[in-house]
């Protein structure tokens, strides 16, 4: 190569490094070249062709035959497919029509190398089996006549004749006739007519059968069999076979250069053949053939240009091949240029959150640089691996560690100034939704359960499904709303997608949760090992209650005091009084003393069974709490 051409490969790859830091902490004129030198270099990939064959084989319901047909020698057709199998990994009149196309085509042949190839397909060949349910017939027995074709008449009952229905079956009927006397008087008789219908025999044919006391079958039509399942009347079964050569290669790679020999190598290995076969171009060395394989050792020749310079004060070294140049040595560069970002990012809290003021401080500050820029447009738009992002936009020219931190740290600065969904709204607004459906299912499982613990758990499935859909449906609008104020500054190809899917997922294990703890205490509740919530919330009111009578009458003491000028003038009834039960609690009491559930509310039920047990026509609570406390006195 001469030195012109030499000089032709670096002055590109320069120019693309001035192209990348500009702007990113450094301007274009801030690298500077100190040497560049270029090395021959040679690839050797060793191509190991494998030969093997595939079978797909079809069973088809009757079926028309293949080209080549065994009939139903089903041995042969096994040996057919057995010698395909064999033609396709050892006949080299075969191999041959993959090998010269090679050959003649190195380039080809590299890039094949990534995956399996078919080269040639056998022409397909069937045969037939006979169906073993209906024997080849396609035909099987009826299974409602029993292969008979006829069944017994439904409506004659199989005798063929049926009870004549103008004499119901008698035959004939007495009917009156008058008979006049030689006196001129007159009296009624009675005689015995055979029916004009059946003759008097009571009987008829019946009309569905015809007398034979059978009728067709109507799942066979009278034929006695019906079509066969299995093979859907066919009779047979076509197998249909499909084969066909393929290969595939083993590759080995190994360089030979004055430097970067082992950088180089890896790289390449970790680069697919046809890559390797569009940078690199080869030649054919030498083939070697073996016992249902082949090998193809090929040569690559290419340069390599190593660039040596300075930004910033800093000393770097950099290498790449092919033309267009294709860096495989790629110093850290971004590491110093963003040294700034990095030492500012580690100053930040060690849990790794950013604040709103650091997220805006961090997009304002660094956003203009090219690469953070080009990596926050991405993250917003495409999504993905945060550092992946970053290391794109330094084209690789950064270590993993940093470009995670930076790729980290503008994902959480993305979420604070484009959030994708609002947490105030799915998990502030939302909580009414726990709460509302904890205390729901608590009570109806506690009031419903022992007496319909089959339906009752069908009926909170259903209250779940529907929470869930109003839930959506309320929530996720304003979220959207929320969202869309709280990023309305920012750019548009700064905004990320909205991802109310991903709060509703965390929304819905939760509100779960709730249905579940509620279910499970009404269960509780019900089978008496945890007090209902109408108790509970009777206690309350019974507590209220004493409370606000216990500071009447404190009241009402105090006032006496002052009006009498002492305490001792109060008589231990007033001190003292006896407040008289309230409503709830005369309920309560009802129901404790009939047996009935106690939630201190007066139902129906709870109406039933006290008439009952009084045996008395009574509406009212405090009749029946009257009555009630006058029978156990008794």
């Amino acid at each position: 190569m001469s030195d012109f051409d030499r000089l032709d490969l670096s002055e590109p790859f320069l120019r693309h490094l001035k192209n990348l830091v500009d702007g990113n902490g450094a301007n274009s004129g801030d690298l500077k070249e100190i040497s560049s030198e270029c090395y021959d270099f040679r690839v050797y990939l060793d191509a190991s062709w494998e030969f093997y064959g595939e079978c797909k084989e079809r069973e088809i319901t009757g079926g028309e035959k293949a080209e080549i047909h065994f009939g139903d020698d089903l041995q042969e057709f096994q040996n057919h497919a057995q010698d395909c199998l064999r033609d396709a990994r050892h006949s080299e009149s075969l191999h041959e029509i993959l090998l010269s196309k090679f050959r003649s085509d190195p380039q080809s042949g590299v890039a094949a190398a990534d995956n399996a190839v078919k080269y040639y397909d056998f022409k397909p060949f069937s045969a037939y089996q006979k169906c073993g349910v209906c024997l080849g017939g396609g035909k099987v027995p009826c299974g409602r006549c029993s292969g008979r074709g006829k069944v017994r008449c439904t409506s004659c009952g199989g005798r063929g004749r049926k009870s004549c229905p103008n004499c119901d079956g008698s035959g004939g009927q007495n009917r009156p006739y008058t008979q006049y006397r030689s006196d001129g008087s007159a009296s009624t008789a009675y005689r015995y007519e055979a029916c004009s219908v059946c003759g008097g025999s009571g009987t008829q044919v019946c009309s569905a059968c015809y007398g034979s006391g059978h009728r067709s079958c109507s799942a066979c039509f009278g034929d006695g069999y019906i079509k066969c399942d299995r093979c859907g009347g066919q009779g047979y079964f076509m197998y249909i076979r499909n084969l066909s050569a393929h290969a595939r290669a083993k590759v080995g790679i190994q360089v030979r250069s004055a430097v970067y020999a082992q950088e180089l190598q890896e790289f390449l290995c970790n680069q697919s053949c046809e890559f390797l076969s569009q940078k690199i171009p080869f030649r054919l060395k030498e083939e070697q053939a073996g016992d249902g394989e082949h090998d193809f050792i090929y040569v690559g020749s290419h340069t390599i240009t190593r660039l040596r310079f300075e930004l910033l004060g800093k000393r770097y070294e950099a290498a790449g091949f092919g033309d267009p140049l294709l860096a495989f040595i790629r110093p850290a560069i971004f590491d110093d240029l963003f040294a700034d970002e990095l030492a500012m990012l580690n100053d930040m809290d060690s849990d790794g959150k950013i604040s709103g003021a650091e997220a805006f401080k961090f997009f304002n500050r660094y956003a203009a640089q090219p690469a953070l820029d080009a990596s926050l447009k991405k993250l917003a738009k495409q999504g993905g691996e945060p550092k992946d992002a970053v290391a794109d936009a330094c084209d690789g020219y950064i270590s993993q560690q940093a470009a995670k931190q930076l790729g980290d740290a503008l994902k959480r600065c993305l979420n604070k100034i484009s959030p994708v969904y609002s947490p105030v709204v799915w998990f502030g607004l939302g909580s009414l939704f726990w709460l509302f459906a904890l205390i729901f299912t608590a009570g109806f499982f506690g009031e419903n359960f022992t007496e319909r613990y089959l339906l009752t758990p069908l009926c909170g499935a259903a209250f779940l499904a529907i929470c869930l859909v109003a839930s959506w449906c309320v929530l996720t609008p304003l979220s959207a709303l929320v969202t869309m104020f709280r990023r309305r500054k920012v750019p548009a190809e700064y905004r990320t997608g909205m991802q109310n899917q991903k709060a509703f997922a965390k929304f819905r294990k939760i509100l779960i949760a709730c249905c579940l703890l509620g279910a499970f205490y009404g269960i509780a509740a019900s089978l008496g090992y945890a007090p209902s919530l109408y108790e509970l919330d009777a206690r309350f009111d019974l507590a209220r209650n004493l409370g606000l009578k216990r500071g009447e009458q404190t009241d009402t003491n105090s006032s006496d005091v002052d009006r009498n000028g002492s305490a001792a003038e109060i008589s231990p009834q007033s001190a003292a009084p006896q407040p008289g039960p309230s409503q709830k609690e005369k309920i309560l009491y009802i129901q404790k003393s009939i047996g009935a559930k106690q939630d201190g509310i007066f139902g129906a039920r709870t109406l039933k069974k006290a008439r009952e047990v009084l045996d008395q026509n009574l509406s009212d609570v405090d009749e029946i709490y009257e009555a009630i406390k006058a029978k156990q006195a008794q």
